[in-house]
């Protein structure tokens, strides 16, 4: 018996050594994304109104605007929380976030994961 899983085995070990790889040398190739695949938020700023309905509906909090003087905000996206869910892709109505294609997010500092944008509120005319 031990010797016909030895045969199993090696006629697998061959069969393997003359074809193909089926894995890619990753990070110099990547594999690409299939359709409907959900990356990371990213911010269109200019078309960010500034209504924080993103902030409210972000399951992890990895949403935060944070005002910095009348007119400023910062609109900051921690990508070591988020889950890629779409929440705030979905409750945007101005189509400000959308979720990309990009899912690399490793860094070797946790302060990195954190994109801040400028978003400028504009002001209302009487």
């Amino acid at each position: 018996m031990n010797f016909i899983n030895y045969l199993s085995a090696s006629k697998i070990a061959l069969r393997n050594l003359f074809s193909r790889p089926i894995t890619v040398i990753f990070p110099a190739e990547h594999v690409p994304t299939h359709d409907g695949y959900r990356g990371y938020p990213e911010l269109n700023p200019s078309l960010c109104k500034l209504c924080k309905k993103c902030e409210r509906v972000c399951p992890t909090e990895s949403i935060s605007i944070i005002q910095v003087d009348n007119e400023n905000y910062n609109f900051n996206i921690d990508l070591g929380k988020c889950c890629y869910c779409g929440e705030c892709e979905g409750e945007c109505n101005y189509g400000s976030i959308v979720l990309s294609d990009k899912w690399m997010t490793s860094e070797m500092v946790k302060e990195k994961l954190i994109r801040t944008h400028s978003v400028v509120k504009l002001r209302r005319n009487k």
